[in-house]
């Protein structure tokens, strides 16, 4: 992710949702799929780590970034 490898971070990330499904794995998949332009997809993962955690901050990020992006400014707020 540091080095913006987006598609390879997608790729780690995914086999980690697969095998360790934690929120900080599917918050990272998330964050890799919104850098390659994937909002549909990047939404759902997003939606999937905030059910299993919902005090990471940083999932509420980049959902409103997904949704401000997708012009859905109430849901965002």
């Amino acid at each position: 992710m540091k080095e913006e490898m987006f598609e390879d971070a997608k790729v780690m990330f995914l086999l980690c949702t697969q095998d360790f499904p934690t929120a900080f794995s599917y918050l990272n998949l998330g964050r890799a799929l919104y850098h390659l332009g994937n909002v549909d997809e990047a939404e759902k993962v997003l939606g999937i780590a905030n059910m299993m955690d919902t005090s990471l901050a940083q999932t509420w990020g980049y959902l409103t970034l997904v949704l401000l992006g997708r012009n859905q400014l109430n849901a965002a707020y």
